[in-house]
């Protein structure tokens, strides 16, 4: 059984008994053959929930290009917290 969950609209994670996958949307441009379309890429395998949300806040950071740097280190201990709270 594949459990699925949808985070914002760009991102997604799937779960098997095995591995926690997490994808990123990307638009595919029209072509001559096909219409513009999206298609979900994996960006990394975990072996838990907790090691896929903390890759997602990670690059949250890197995606800011770090503008105010107080208010991400403070945004990401907080997300951080949270996902220890979570993890089981």
């Amino acid at each position: 059984r594949v459990s699925k969950m949808l985070i914002g609209k760009d991102w997604k994670v799937e779960s098997d008994c095995l591995n926690v996958v997490v994808y990123s949307r990307h638009t595919v441009r029209e072509t001559d053959k096909k219409p513009a379309h999206d298609h979900w890429a994996v960006e990394a395998y975990y072996p838990t929930v907790g090691d896929a949300l903390t890759y997602m806040v990670d690059n949250g950071v890197r995606e800011t290009g770090l503008k105010d740097l107080r208010s991400i280190v403070e945004r990401q201990a907080e997300l951080y917290k949270l996902i220890k709270e979570i993890k089981w």
